[in-house]
């Protein structure tokens, strides 16, 4: 949630609003703040923040003003709403963050502190608080009823869980290894909307567990936040929020540094590295990224092979060939002789199976401009990619169409950049990698074809889809 200054609250919309006395007029207020540019912020994140849905946001926002007292107060604490606009009281725990405070609100970067933290902040306060006003409210409903009209199901159930206190056992820590694992599929493969807030949920909570736990659980947890940290930071980047992705992977570092397990550390800094590439990082830190992967196993890992591929597509994009071409000599060195577990792994965010290498190959020898053995890889690929992983294969489109642009026929680069991103379902047409894929297509575009018709299309496209999200 992005911080907003003081006089950002002066906005005629927002007084209006409050003198109202409609929560849901100055929720729509603060998204249309010309703050945020010339897009309002997306009702379908600022929904995800106050637990509803997009739809249930929408009916707030355009329906009677909402007297639930416990949901005005949880919105006006998620918003930061100054004291001195609201028509009603805040609890008296809470009190306005500081910039600082500020600038992480809502998805901030979790913190594994060191040692067993006693006791509850103030924001855990606050959640029980809320959940025991919601619960005495809505007696006599249903306990399945929405965020919007009671007391959701899953704020009882997290309220029951934080109650149960006691330390965390090794019970707990084998629960927490298979969800990590399952999420380890669903991320890149399931659309990044649906799966980021459940996973930012379970990251919430698993900071709970983690606060309780000693030895070997404590340790076995943070190698799960490491993983759950670094998947959140995946899903954050898909759904178009680099800022946040880069500071869930600066944690996500700390987190597997805090374990010992070297193979774990290089295997996180390696999947940092290869999503670097999609976030504007500049390629002098993705290189040093990179190498920090490569240089903590020092051969054959799946760490070191994330090193590798980041290093060999990042000298591709910037020009640097035949240094790229030395680095995609290695990776295959690293790929014949990475274990059968990471190379059988055709399906998760920690393995490194062929499609990963064919891919990789794809990506250099497209900005390498040597199309023939690209177009090889190309095939190579598709014939092994998951027909879940629409990531993946779109962005094999793509360098298809790149390949097509480099070669001189701008017009159907065009067509396949506006093929692929038909192509794929709605729900993960933006996907960030997706479309920074396709962007390197249009980037690369000779002088005169970005008026083209096709070219012109794939532009429109998506600027429209950028606008939708």
């Amino acid at each position: 949630m992005p911080e907003v200054p003081a006089d950002f609250w002066a906005d005629a919309a927002i007084r209006a609003a409050a003198q109202a006395r409609h929560m849901g007029r100055l929720i729509r207020a603060w998204r249309c703040h010309s703050f945020h540019g010339r897009t309002a912020y997306p009702q379908e994140a600022v929904a995800r923040w106050m637990r509803l849905t997009q739809a249930q946001l929408s009916k707030i926002e355009n329906g009677a003003p909402i007297q639930h007292l416990d949901r005005l107060v949880q919105w006006a604490v998620t918003l930061r709403v100054p004291p001195t606009l609201l028509w009603f009281a805040l609890p008296d725990t809470w009190a306005p963050a500081s910039s600082s405070e500020q600038a992480d609100a809502g998805i901030g970067e979790q913190r594994f502190d060191e040692g067993e933290v006693s006791g509850v902040d103030e924001e855990d306060r606050m959640r029980r608080r809320t959940v025991l006003h919601g619960l005495l409210g809505s007696l006599g409903q249903s306990l399945l009823a929405s965020p919007a009209d009671g007391l959701s199901a899953e704020s009882l159930r997290r309220g029951v869980d934080e109650d149960l206190h006691g330390p965390a056992t090794s019970a707990d820590a084998d629960e927490w290894e298979r969800t990590a694992r399952q999420y380890s599929y669903e991320v890149g493969a399931q659309p990044p909307q649906a799966v980021a807030p459940r996973l930012l949920l379970d990251l919430d909570e698993l900071r709970l567990r983690l606060r309780t736990a000693s030895g070997d659980v404590r340790d076995r947890l943070t190698g799960v936040s490491a993983q759950l940290t670094a998947l959140s930071a995946i899903a954050l980047l898909n759904v178009g929020q680099p800022d946040a992705a880069r500071r869930f992977w600066r944690t996500a570092v700390r987190a597997s540094s805090s374990t010992g397990d070297v193979q774990l550390q290089a295997l996180i800094r390696g999947r940092r590295a290869v999503f670097a590439l999609y976030d504007s990082t500049p390629p002098a830190t993705v290189l040093a990224f990179a190498d920090g992967a490569i240089d903590l196993t020092q051969g054959a890992s799946a760490g070191a092979a994330g090193g590798y591929a980041a290093r060999a597509q990042m000298l591709a994009r910037i020009g640097r060939r035949d240094e790229a071409m030395v680095a995609l000599h290695r990776l295959a060195d690293v790929f014949d002789a990475i274990a059968d577990s990471a190379v059988q792994d055709r399906a998760s965010q920690w393995g490194w199976s062929e499609q990963r290498l064919r891919h990789v190959q794809s990506f250099v020898l497209s900005h390498a401009g040597d199309v023939p053995r690209a177009v090889q890889a190309q095939s190579a690929a598709l014939a092994l990619y998951p027909s879940t992983s629409y990531q993946g294969r779109a962005q094999i489109g793509m360098h298809q169409a790149l390949c097509l642009m480099t070669s001189g026929d701008p017009s159907e680069a065009g067509r396949q950049v506006v093929r692929t991103l038909i192509g794929l379902p709605a729900a993960v047409r933006n996907d960030a990698l997706v479309r920074r894929s396709a962007a390197a297509v249009i980037d690369v575009a000779p002088e005169g074809a970005l008026q083209l018709p096709a070219v012109s299309e794939a532009r429109e496209l998506l600027d429209t889809d950028a606008a939708a999200r």
